[in-house]
């Protein structure tokens, strides 16, 4: 989405600061918001700089934009001087985990993603900034040690990155895991160890333990909220560790869709910097329990160089064949199956997609005696009545015309997207004819015969979005756009499988009281 563009830009200016300095990219990027360069960023700097790179649509000469613009500076005056400056920048970066050592040799950015069954975890982990790779060591407390395999990937250079990226991703699978046990491991490079970092893997199957996992599209970091709502999530998940972590779609905002003149970018590049940071923002989750993702439209930089590279999805034994890398895959996680699509490539009839897709569902419907829930991700909502690209997520449109029979052939239950930036809620529906409305006040959908529709784009991006009027009835709930309290419509989702036969979802906020609950009882 156009939208939130700017704002990753902005964020590379925060990437790297340490307790001792700021990195010289939060100055650059400040120095190059600070249009005037008199040390402080005003309301109608940011919009003008947001308006240039698509971010800010409004009038930025209107007393709405200039009130809009405050509020934001406010929200992000990380040391409460009124103003927001270089300091709030480097601040900013510290709050979401790039308060690290920057040492070469020293292992960040950890994070888990499943293996093809419960017996399997894969670690990836990043060191940044050396010519020549470290010899990584994952050490497990059952005795496992696996040497992790480097790799690395190449962007153009620019001003940014005059070498492109510089560093090195490494890959360990742990093999001959108990299913439903808890590890801890280490990682080691040649001069630095971290952890214990400790998770716990799937259970057998049959399963009859509840899974309950975070859930949400459309995040970055710093600017203006991905940073509230990771640490919302974090503070939930510290208290009451979620089984999985499912992120739709628009992960860093490294990439954006517009071209920014002023600061020599064009729509063609990315900040290799700002999917640094987020993945050190994620990493106290994502290195305890996996972080699952699906393709976005600002994840296609560079032929999808960075996000092929950093996320290693596998998919399930149960997965049907022909699966795609991090872009079709599926996995199951005790009682529920996740089939993970990209409304990035080709889902045309005969694509290698959708029959993919088709053969996946149908295998994971004949196995629905042990796994009896079934949900279909991806980025781009099949449903929203968010006025912005109406015409692609409303009856008749190209994507919901190819899933949609799919999706009811083979009793799918929920489906979870982003794109949009908000939280809207979809009764189940066939070509825009609701086939299931809520029986009681709780909001329980009694064996729904189509799936619920979950658009959960509202986990950081900037949010100021319009509904198409009047709205359809099918639009059961929406949050977005809470000005003046900003934060209280940014969020994520939390789905709970209590058994075989009860679902539960809420919405839950950074703060304030929007919020949306609803169960399907089979």
């Amino acid at each position: 989405v156009v939208v939130v563009v700017a704002v990753a830009i902005v964020i590379l200016g925060s990437n790297a600061a340490t307790t001792t300095s700021c990195h010289k990219d939060a100055q650059t990027l400040f120095s190059l918001t600070d249009l005037d360069q008199n040390g402080e960023v005003s309301p109608g700097e940011l919009a003008q700089y947001l308006s240039r790179t698509g971010a800010y649509d409004g009038d930025i000469n209107s007393p709405l934009a200039i009130v809009k613009m405050s509020a934001l500076i406010k929200a992000k005056d990380k040391n409460n001087d009124g103003i927001l400056s270089e300091v709030d920048y480097c601040e900013g970066a510290a709050s979401v985990g790039s308060r690290l050592n920057e040492d070469v040799d020293y292992p960040q950015q950890i994070h888990l993603a499943l293996g093809k069954d419960p017996s399997e975890m894969t670690v990836v982990f990043a060191t940044v900034g050396g010519a020549v790779p470290s010899n990584g060591v994952v050490q497990v407390d059952n005795g496992l040690t696996v040497n992790a395999t480097p790799y690395t990937y190449i962007v153009p250079s620019r001003w940014w990155q005059p070498e492109g990226w510089v560093g090195f991703l490494y890959n360990a699978t742990l093999h001959g895991l108990s299913k439903g046990q808890r590890y801890c491991y280490n990682i080691s490079t040649e001069t630095h160890t971290r952890g214990p970092f400790c998770f716990k893997t799937a259970p057998a199957l049959p399963a009859e333990t509840p899974v309950r996992f975070a859930t949400f599209g459309d995040m970055g970091t710093y600017i203006p909220f991905g940073d509230d709502v990771f640490n919302k999530l974090n503070k939930v998940h510290q208290q009451n560790p979620y089984n999985f972590v499912l992120h739709q779609g628009d992960i860093s905002y490294a990439g954006v869709d517009a071209g920014v003149p002023i600061i020599n970018y064009t729509s063609y590049d990315e900040i290799e910097a700002v999917w640094d940071l987020f993945m050190r923002q994620i990493e106290p989750v994502a290195a305890t329990t996996p972080y699952q993702v699906t393709a976005g439209n600002h994840e296609a930089w560079y032929n999808w160089s960075s996000f092929r590279a950093r996320f290693q999805m596998t998919p399930s034994l149960s997965a049907a064949p022909n699966t795609n890398g991090n872009f079709w895959y599926s996995f199951d996680y005790g009682l529920v199956h996740v089939v993970c699509a990209s409304s990035e490539h080709d889902y045309g009839p005969n694509s290698p997609q959708r029959s993919w897709v088709q053969a996946d569902l149908e295998k994971a419907a004949q196995n629905r005696e042990n796994v009896p829930w079934i949900i279909f991700a991806l980025h781009r909502p099949l449903y929203s009545a968010d006025k912005s690209e109406y015409s692609s997520h409303s009856p008749g449109a190209r994507m919901l015309t190819a899933f949609e029979p799919l999706l009811l052939t083979y009793k799918v239950d929920v489906t979870l997207t982003g794109h949009m930036h908000s939280y809207e809620r979809i009764h189940p529906v066939f070509n825009g004819t609701i086939v299931s409305l809520p029986t009681t006040a709780q909001n329980i959908y009694s064996s729904p015969t189509a799936p619920v529709h979950l658009m959960i784009g509202s986990a950081g991006a900037f949010q100021e979005e319009n509904y198409k009027p009047p709205l359809p009835a099918w639009s059961a709930r929406h949050i977005a756009d809470a000005f003046p309290d900003l934060t209280h419509s940014y969020g994520y989702g939390e789905v709970v499988v209590h058994n075989k036969t009860h679902l539960q979802f809420q919405f839950i906020p950074v703060n304030g009281t929007l919020t949306d609950e609803f169960w399907i009882h089979k």
